[in-house]
């Protein structure tokens, strides 16, 4: 994700739908610990007003820490009024 070579490939090739990967817990609990170090800070740090999600447990919850939560159509409709 934040680096580049066979990883990025990797994920590429996931977006292309020519792969299908998974995860478990533990490993989203270890990549969790790894990007909350300081030093990834930068590069992770988005800075976001707005995130978009079909998750609807996230979408429940609205907004968090100043950061709206919406679903696609709304994110289109918001993108739309701005153009």
């Amino acid at each position: 994700m934040l680096w580049g070579g066979s990883p990025k490939l990797l994920l590429q090739a996931r977006r292309e739908r020519r792969v299908e990967l998974y995860t478990s817990t533990p490993l989203l609990a270890e990549l969790t610990d790894i990007l909350s170090r300081r030093k990834f800070e930068k590069k992770i740090a988005a800075k976001a007003d707005l995130l978009v999600t079909g998750d609807r447990l996230l979408l429940s919850v609205a907004e968090y820490q100043g950061v709206r939560i919406v679903g696609v159509s709304e994110a289109l409709r918001m993108m739309a009024a701005k153009e």
